[in-house]
């Protein structure tokens, strides 16, 4: 994950590489997208809450 100040906001690029072999690869493929969308989803909301609270202090 890298951050990086672009103009006036923050930038977040998250990068990710697996390597799956055997039934999980022929199986959970599929599966697997759906899942890393819902992780990232919850991350960035949570990331969202942080900074709501940090801009209602100052």
């Amino acid at each position: 994950m890298f951050i990086e100040e672009v103009r006036d906001v923050s930038q977040v690029t998250c990068v990710a590489d697996v390597e799956v072999t055997g039934i999980l690869a022929s199986v959970g493929q599929r599966v697997m997208g759906g899942v890393a969308k819902i992780i990232l989803g919850q991350f960035f909301k949570a990331v969202e809450k942080e900074m709501k609270k940090e801009i209602n202090q100052v």
